[in-house]
């Protein structure tokens, strides 16, 4: 029953990190639009706010698995499962998004960060600067790329989120 328990406690608690991730992202989409700055800088909020389901996974696993008490490696265990599931499904999202509901989206991204080079840069730097700009967006225009990044970007915080709540919550279970 310890692993249903676990199965149980990572879907339910991925699923709705998810389900805020997305949900906060819709949000922004429609009160930001194309301030790509604001959304960049919402969009990590998201994420960060969505991995508080890390935590309550990695403690709700301790008090109802462990009867109080987890390993420091049995916690990160539970926090990267939990984390894979939104991990997943952005990488997924992204993709559809850039691919089907804005396909202008690299472009537009790509012609605003290209004006503000020019705007700071010295001629030569923002020449060096452009080119690489140029391969990069073409590597990004890959789907699987894009699923890897943007996948990658939540995975890593999630990781992070993971580590810290590990430490939190084995330290609550060697007090008691």
């Amino acid at each position: 029953t310890k692993n249903i328990i676990m199965k149980n406690l990572i879907i339910r608690y991925g699923v709705i990190a998810s389900v805020v991730m997305m949900a906060m992202f819709g949000i922004t989409h429609l009160l930001v639009g194309n301030d790509y700055d604001l959304s960049e800088k919402l969009g990590y909020a998201s994420i960060l706010i969505s991995m508080v389901f890390v935590f309550l996974g990695i403690r709700e696993y301790r008090d109802k698995v462990g009867a109080g008490n987890i390993s420091f490696l049995e916690a990160i265990k539970v926090g990267l499962l939990i984390v894979t599931i939104p991990s997943i499904v952005f990488g997924l999202f992204n993709v559809i998004y850039v691919m089907f509901i804005d396909p202008e989206f690299m472009e537009n991204f790509y012609q605003k960060s290209l004006a503000e080079m020019k705007a700071t840069m010295s001629a030569e730097e923002y020449a060096i600067e452009s080119v690489e700009m140029e391969s990069q967006k073409e590597m990004f225009m890959n789907p699987f790329i894009q699923f890897l990044v943007m996948g990658m970007t939540v995975f890593l915080m999630g990781l992070v989120t993971s580590i810290l709540s590990s430490f939190v919550l084995k330290k609550e279970a060697s007090l008691s």
